[in-house]
């Protein structure tokens, strides 16, 4: 699928991957329209998409609220048209480990509802639209934690299992609609999320070995553009090592 001239809805692009990813497709010729609760960044991410040559919609809110969501899509297609490539990005990690016995009840919710009912609603809110016009894509992006659940990681790794659930169901309902679905998911990423951990807690490894946001951006872009011969459900990305 091109990407030029397409409108393209990515979430979480105030920061890290989803900033690098809206900030590719604008040099690839997509118009935007950016989600993500930091407004200060997000303006950030609009004005190097702006000056790619993008037209761009900022929409900033919570992408667990169904009203922000339903009203972003009605102002993209409004301002843009229809989007044609909706890639999800915004998610949130927990500050440190904690054990099942530990994490809180409203820690575990605001997970799920980022997370997983995030990533449903603008699927939710997109794929009909595509089947109706033959054609789009989704791109969700996920984690190694869906396939390999480590202690203290249960909340995490119970939204992403779910993400990845949600994809692997919404490609089997896509198959032969012109509209392609696939997930990336990525082991540890050197992102602002990082920064958000207790002082003195630590990290897996050194960031400059993590996978970098450009890493997660080739993959999400090479997933849209792939030839139409080729179906790829997941890629799944790993840093080498510390």
């Amino acid at each position: 699928m091109q990407i030029q001239n397409q409108t393209a809805l990515v979430t979480g692009a105030s920061s890290g991957v989803g900033r690098r990813v809206a900030e590719r497709l604008a040099e690839r010729g997509a118009n935007l329209a950016i989600l993500g609760r930091d407004a200060a960044r997000l303006e950030e991410t609009a004005a190097a998409a702006t000056a790619a040559g993008a037209k761009v919609v900022m929409l900033p809110g919570d992408i667990a609220d169904e009203a922000y969501v339903r009203r972003a899509f009605a102002e993209a297609e409004a301002h843009l048209g229809p989007p044609e490539i909706v890639v999800n990005c915004a998610g949130i990690s927990l500050p440190e480990r904690m054990t099942v016995e530990t994490i809180e009840p409203t820690r575990w919710d605001e997970m799920i509802a980022t997370n997983v009912r995030g990533t449903y609603l603008t699927c939710h809110l997109a794929v009909g639209g595509m089947k109706a016009r033959g054609r789009g894509a989704i791109v969700n992006i996920g984690s190694t934690a869906a396939h390999v659940a480590k202690p203290g990681v249960s909340a995490y790794a119970a939204s992403k299992f779910a993400v990845r659930a949600l994809t692997d169901a919404l490609i089997e309902e896509c198959l032969g609609t012109g509209v392609r679905v696939a997930l990336v998911s990525a082991g540890p990423i050197n992102s602002p999320i990082w920064d958000k951990r207790p002082a003195g807690a630590p990290e897996p490894m050194p960031r400059e070995n993590m996978l970098q946001p450009d890493d997660m951006a080739d993959a999400v872009l090479w997933l849209i553009e792939r030839p139409d011969r080729v179906r790829c459900d997941e890629i799944l990305l790993r840093p080498v090592g510390p």
